[in-house]
């Protein structure tokens, strides 16, 4: 107690009321009797106190006042259903208290805090009807209906520290009082401008600030309120500043023209951290919730209700305290960048100053973001403030950011060769992802995409990553880039393929994968193909193996999905398993056809190693022939399988077509069983006989058609679809070199047409089988062609054919092939009446080439039974079982479908007008002569 503020009464000590005491409350007395006499003058003093009750701030402005009293400790807390606050301040002297005891007035001759209109304390009324202020000078209480005019109460003890106790209306304001009460524990930014309280406590929850170090640059600190904080707040102030002309102009208004106001420097505050509002604060938050990456305390002139600052645009105090935020978050953010002693990733945290607000955004929080992110921008316009990989700082656009995984695939300078023209430095990738993307969205720094990257790999070959474990990240890099977005086509064109002996990537499609070296019976077949191709390195494919056996054994999700997109990728771009062989002749052949300089030798050892390998040869592919050449296979290549060919063709035509005698010569790379059985096939693209020719006859008139198709073997009416008279057969036929060289042979060797066919007949059916039909069409105006008869029609070989004596019989003689018969069910009784194909042509794969020939599969009537019959009923001893054979045939053909009413009857006048049945005596009877039994 102080000494003087004592007194006794009724046998006790009680405080008395300090000196000042009487003259404040008679000042405030007749002010009330003035009110209260001039409702007039009273109405706008009942209505701004109105405005200040809310349960809301009544915290805000007792804490307000505490830290002006310096205090250092503060706590608020509802006890039963009294709201206390109480600080260890200084005690009231007579101006403060003064100050306390009018409305609308305030004693504070600085700008550090909102408090100047005198109005913080009455908001207290928001909570009863009677404020009790007890302090170790002052017990004395406020009623609501005179709410600036103090009544003493007596009491025994003065208090310790600055009390404040309302006694809570109703439980609706306690309620809003507990959610503002519940605010403050959760949310203690304010904490961090108070000049003096550091330590608060509300509903016994107690908050500390502790400065945890200094802070990167000059005027910065790192500042936590709990023990147990993850990351402290970053605490920026800025140096002080005075304030401008129109600024201090304003605050008098404010001020109602207070000249003896003073306008100390003031200084900005920065508060940035995980969990940081952006808000705007004037020691208290305000409403404006703006989207800068930080939050802002300055002494920013409000509006009336205190939950909002006054527009910029009608505040110069405003605009130029927002200005100075953004010059302070550019200044200091520059300065931790210039921290050249610090490791990357500490200067890389500068960014977190970086605004990145919306322009168009017209709200209050919008405008003053804008105004602040201007500042900042003028400030950092024409520095270098951009960190580079290496450490530098460049300038805006004088680097790169490209995707993270690229850091750890290739050194920076390979991905900015590969990615950038200009070959700009890259961005450090220890910025974070939401710092990189403000800067791209402020156009500070370009940044390569994913579809940028792969584009690259499209046009450049990149160097192989110095690990195999780069290259798995690259290769998983490139997994998600095509994966997810199925617009974008597999990577076979993209270089990523690392190749056995290169330094540098290469795209798929260019690529091989060898399989099992005992395919081949030498290495060095191996080491001739792989002088000619892009080899995928097989240390890649074990390391991909080794790895995903290391994931499966170690359960390591990440490895685990690196090596799936790998194995992804592979399998995407045809590696995942060994190359067809016949893709890997293709490859080399495509060398070879590049280099004129190849040697026969090596043309030779090709075939031969694609023979071993059973591969096929590329369409474009080239063989030597007999006169020295190299021949394109596309233009006929013949091989002389059979040793014979020289026989059927000219001389000159021998040798500028039959590949040289040097492949048959010597088998290094394969056996000759494989070689014989290789060139017959289709893989080597090789003939074995004298090609077809597809020829095209055209023709004139329709009646002329209609007699040429009717040669072809067509029974139908033809259909003309068009009006024109002009027509075409499609035809399929030797050419007429080869029919003067056959003729003039066959003039000299009457079988050689029978040779010749055999040859036809013995080779392959894919020789033949396209070349068996020729089509009758006719030409509209317009160049198109329609088929006018549903028939096959005969080409011109097979026409050539039919008149000839070529087709051999089961007795070695040679002839046409009309007179021939097939064996069928029909015609099995007639192997020794007519004449049939030789049984080794005679197969059901030769069937279609017989029958266009004109080879029968059906007899021709009774007539060559009966004249066998007919000759031996002449024989004085016929052999029984001859006869019977006949008789045997006989009844096949009167019992099969085919045979004819005609035909049948035939048979019948045949055995009733002559002796033609032989009885069981041996003698010959007609048919009315002869019994079937001997019975009576």
């Amino acid at each position: 107690m102080r000494p003087g503020n004592r007194h006794w009464m009724g046998g006790r000590v009680v405080m008395r009321p300090p000196d000042y005491f009487e003259k404040v409350r008679a000042h405030a007395r007749r002010r009330w009797e003035q009110l209260e006499a001039d409702p007039e003058l009273a109405g706008p003093w009942h209505q701004l106190f109105r405005q200040v009750q809310s349960p809301r701030h009544v915290l805000s402005e007792l804490l307000q006042n505490a830290d002006d009293a310096e205090a250092r400790n503060a706590w608020a807390r509802i006890e039963d259903d009294e709201f206390v606050f109480e600080h260890d301040g200084r005690d009231f002297d007579e101006t403060e208290f003064a100050s306390l005891c009018k409305f609308g007035y305030s004693n504070k001759r600085n700008l550090h805090t909102i408090g100047f209109r005198g109005v913080g304390f009455k908001s207290t009324f928001s909570l009863g009807d009677q404020v009790h202020l007890l302090t170790p000078s002052l017990s004395v209480a406020f009623d609501q209906e005179r709410f600036t005019e103090p009544v003493w109460m007596e009491r025994e003890f003065p208090a310790r520290t600055t009390q404040v106790r309302v006694r809570i209306l109703d439980a609706a304001r306690r309620q809003e009082l507990e959610r503002n009460l519940d605010e403050w524990t959760t949310s203690l930014l304010s904490l961090l401008f108070f000049r003096n309280i550091q330590r608060l406590e509300v509903q016994g929850v107690q908050v500390r600030r502790h400065t945890v170090g200094l802070g990167p640059v000059a005027r910065s600190e790192w500042v936590a309120l709990s023990e147990n904080q993850a990351e402290p707040y970053l605490v920026v102030h800025s140096g002080p500043e005075p304030f401008p002309v129109a600024a201090v102009e304003e605050v008098r208004r404010e001020r109602m023209g207070d000249e003896d106001l003073e306008f100390p420097p003031c200084q900005v505050d920065l508060v940035l951290g995980a969990d940081v509002a952006p808000k705007l604060f004037v020691v208290l938050p305000t409403g404006v919730v703006t989207n800068l990456p930080f939050a802002c305390n300055a002494p920013f002139v409000q509006d009336p209700s205190r939950i909002e600052i006054k527009d910029p645009s009608i505040s110069p105090t405003n605009r130029w305290l927002l200005e100075r935020a953004g010059r302070c978050a550019a200044e200091a953010m520059l300065a931790w960048l210039g921290q050249y002693d610090s490791g990357l990733e500490d200067r890389s945290r500068a960014y977190m100053l970086f605004p990145d607000v919306d322009p168009e955004d017209e709200s209050l929080a919008g405008v003053c973001a804008t105004i602040c992110e201007k500042a900042f921008q003028d400030t950092i316009n024409g520095t270098a403030f951009l960190l580079t990989e290496d450490g530098a700082l460049v300038e805006s656009n004088a680097c790169i950011a490209v995707p993270r995984e690229l850091y750890d695939i290739w050194r920076p300078e390979q991905v900015s060769a590969l990615l950038d023209t200009s070959r700009r430095p890259l961005l450090c990738r220890h910025i974070a992802e939401e710092h990189c993307r403000v800067l791209v969205n402020q156009k500070a720094v370009e940044k390569v995409e994913d579809d940028g990257v792969l584009e690259a790999l499209r046009s450049h070959r990149p160097p192989k990553p110095e690990t195999w474990r780069q290259l798995l990240l690259f290769w998983g890099f490139v997994g998600d880039a095509t994966k997810y977005y199925p617009y974008r086509p597999p990577p076979v064109d993209l270089a990523i393929v690392p190749v056995e002996g290169s330094d540098v990537l290469h795209r798929s499609a260019g690529v091989v994968r060898l399989g099992e070296r005992k395919l081949l019976s030498h290495e060095e077949d191996w080491q001739f193909l792989s002088d000619y191709l892009l080899v995928l390195n097989p240390n890649w494919s074990r390391f991909l193996a080794q790895q995903r056996r290391a994931a499966s054994e170690t359960q390591q999700d990440g490895l685990k999905r690196q090596v799936e997109r790998a194995y992804e990728v592979l399998a995407s771009i045809a590696l995942q398993e060994t190359s067809d062989v016949s893709r890997i002749i293709e490859r080399v052949a495509d060398q070879f056809l590049a280099q004129s300089d190849r040697s026969m030798a090596d043309y030779v050892r090709l075939t031969q190693v694609a023979a071993a390998l059973n591969a096929s040869i590329p369409a474009a592919f080239e063989y030597f022939t007999r006169d020295g050449a190299r021949r394109r296979t596309e233009h006929v290549v013949v091989a002389d399988v059979d040793g014979d060919l020289d026989s059927f063709v000219s001389e000159r035509w021998y040798d500028g077509h039959v590949i040289h005698e040097a492949y048959w010569r010597e088998f290094r790379s394969c056996s000759s069983q494989q070689w014989d059985r290789w060139v017959r096939s289709e893989r080597s693209r090789l003939l074995t006989f004298v090609p077809f020719d597809r020829v095209e006859r055209f023709v004139r008139g329709r009646a002329e058609i209609a007699r040429v198709v009717q040669e072809r073997g067509s029974a139908e009416p033809v259909c003309f679809p068009y009006v024109t008279n002009t027509f075409v057969v499609e035809d399929w036929d030797f050419s007429q070199d080869h029919w003067q060289h056959w003729c003039r042979l066959a003039e000299d060797d009457p079988e050689f047409w029978g040779r010749l066919l055999s040859r036809i007949i013995c080779l392959p059916n894919r020789y033949w089988e396209s070349a068996i039909a020729a089509a009758a069409k006719q030409i509209a105006t317009t160049g198109t062609r329609k088929t006018i008869t549903n028939d096959e029609l005969l080409p011109a070989w097979i026409v050539r054919f039919q008149g000839l004596p070529c087709l051999e019989d089961t007795r070695g003689r040679y002839r046409e092939p009309a007179e021939l018969l097939r064996r069928t069910p029909e015609t099995e009784a007639l192997l020794d009446v007519e004449p049939f194909v030789r049984a080794e042509h005679d197969t059901e794969r030769n069937r279609p080439l017989l029958v266009k020939l004109g080879v029968r599969d059906t007899p021709t009537g009774p007539d060559g039974f009966l004249e066998r019959l007919r000759a031996l009923a002449k024989a004085e001893a016929p052999p029984v079982h001859e006869v019977a054979k006949w008789y045997h045939g006989l009844d096949q053909l009167a019992t099969s479908a085919k045979c004819s009413t005609e035909e049948l009857q035939a048979m019948r006048d045949a055995f009733t007008g002559e002796q033609l049945i032989l009885t069981d005596s041996c003698e010959w009877a007609g048919a009315r002569e002869i019994f079937l039994s001997g019975d009576e």
